[in-house]
């Protein structure tokens, strides 16, 4: 892999950034395709960055693509249009308020006339087709990825990269875009790198690359037999049993949302710790509703494991925020530990009364931790430990107890100590998710609501996830989380 004489992309000696002892020498071929791995933090989402030259190499000659050279801007811009990236958070790849103004930028920036037809058209196969006008805001974390996906390959580009870019989306659609996209690759010649930790992705690959500590540790031109990793989910229920038959929620767009509850063999009774009484929430969309949950009544006990699932758009992760009142019925009402969240009066305001009631609603907070399905919308810019030690000193801890709450947490998420004083923006995203989970932990909350949690992590974050998890139940606290499901095979 060291022949340069048909390479298409050089690297020569890349020192990644934040990795003291890189040093990266690689070639790929045109149409090659080549699957990135390793554990979260070794550098594979900051070599994808160089690839698209997102991030600029320190010196002339380091990357070259053809006869550009990465280092120098007019090279980069020339190449912006012969290369596209999906980045793993997809709000990275947005730049205005809606799919269509986007696009219509794309065409205008590369001066070819926009037609609208055409445009809409093309929607059909992402799933997306009825978003191009709607606010990003409005959309789900899985309508975001597959509007990402779109937007990185509608302006038919050589070059393809993409960073965990289907972690988000159900398995029936990752396929069938994943498959498409290695057929076209193969038959029109264009380079596809992706990062992946999924081997069914990882199997279609003409090369695996897998780094560790922003080096390349090893480099597989062939596939090796390996068996399937055990999704992180399964880690959990193959010791668990269902308590009852799932409840069904018709949410948004007629999309369904399953309840499925779990529980570990021979464990205690438990009692109710969060209760939805006649809860209907809805968005507003111009002049209609879009309505996630009506009249919907349910009891979540303690010591039991709640898998919220459904399609991308449906609505989990807006009745995930119901739960800790991030988000607040318009009717009905939410209870936790036997308390009311506030509600809307007549006049469609929220009913917080004053300083005090604030201060109420923290004390409920404190016992329900929440990790959001994007790590970068929950970490503070700074240092790693005053992030975690925030939410302890919200919540009322001084100073020296919620550095200890937040040590330990740091700990339980394995988190080295070397790296707690290092700022959150120079963390990789399984490393950003790790810390994101510290957080709502450090301040030992009785209910855990995760959204999507094992979404991007690497083997190891699969089983802390799923070994916090396990913990957590067995203590006879309550995990809710969130999970991509195609509803058709229900």
């Amino acid at each position: 892999m060291d022949n340069f004489s048909d390479s298409y992309i050089k690297i020569r000696n890349l020192k990644i950034k934040y990795f003291r002892k890189s040093d990266i020498t690689l070639n790929i071929r045109k149409g090659e395709i080549v699957a990135i791995t390793g554990d979260s933090g070794s550098g594979k989402s900051l070599l994808l960055k160089y690839l698209g030259g997102v991030i600029r190499p320190e010196q002339n000659g380091v990357i070259r693509v053809g006869e550009l050279d990465l280092y120098n801007e007019i090279d980069i811009y020339k190449y912006h249009r012969q290369c596209s990236i999906a980045f793993q958070n997809p709000e990275d790849n947005l730049i205005f308020d809606n799919l269509e103004a986007d696009i219509r930028f794309g065409y205008e920036n590369i001066g070819k006339t926009f037609d609208e037809k055409e445009f809409l058209d093309s929607l059909k196969p992402f799933n997306i087709a009825g978003k191009a006008s709607i606010s990003y805001s409005e959309l789900s974390a899985g309508e975001l990825g597959r509007v990402a996906l779109y937007s990185s390959l509608i302006f038919d580009p050589d070059i393809i990269l993409f960073d965990e870019a289907f972690s988000m989306q159900d398995r029936s659609f990752s396929e069938r875009i994943f498959m498409e996209m290695i057929r076209k690759a193969k038959e029109e010649k264009k380079t596809f790198i992706f990062v992946s930790h999924s081997d069914r992705e990882i199997e279609q690959a003409d090369r695996i690359i897998e780094m560790k500590q922003g080096d390349i540790v090893s480099d597989f031109s062939t596939v090796a037999a390996s068996p399937m990793k055990q999704e992180g989910i399964d880690r959990i229920l193959k010791n668990m049993e269902p308590e009852a038959e799932p409840v069904v929620i018709r949410g948004a767009d007629g999309k369904l949302i399953y309840i499925d509850s779990f529980v570990f063999p021979n464990s205690e009774e438990g009692s109710p710790v969060i209760r939805l009484k006649d809860v209907s929430f809805f968005h507003r969309r111009r002049k209609t509703r879009l309505h996630i949950v009506q009249d919907f009544s349910y009891d979540f006990i303690s010591g039991r494991l709640y898998v919220i699932s459904g399609r991308s758009g449906a609505g989990k992760t807006t009745f995930l925020k119901l739960l800790n009142g991030l988000i607040h019925a318009k009717k009905g009402n939410v209870y936790a530990f036997g308390k009311k969240f506030p509600g809307y009066g007549r006049n469609g305001w929220l009913k917080i009364k004053d300083d005090n009631h604030v201060a109420y609603l923290n004390r409920l907070r404190k016992r329900i931790g929440y990790v959001g399905q994007f790590p970068d919308g929950q970490l503070i810019p700074g240092k790693i430990i005053d992030d975690v030690m925030y939410g302890p000193i919200n919540f009322g801890s001084d100073s020296s107890k919620a550095r200890n709450q937040a040590r330990l947490a740091l700990r339980t998420m394995q988190l080295d100590d070397e790296l707690w004083n290092m700022n959150t923006d120079t963390l990789s995203y399984g490393q950003k998710n790790r810390v994101a989970v510290a957080g709502a932990i450090a301040a030992e909350p009785d209910i855990l609501l995760m959204d999507m949690p094992f979404e991007g992590l690497d083997l190891k974050g699969e089983k802390l996830m799923a070994t916090l998890i396990s913990e957590y139940i067995t203590a006879g606290k309550t995990v809710i989380i969130t999970e991509v499901v195609d509803d058709t095979a229900r």
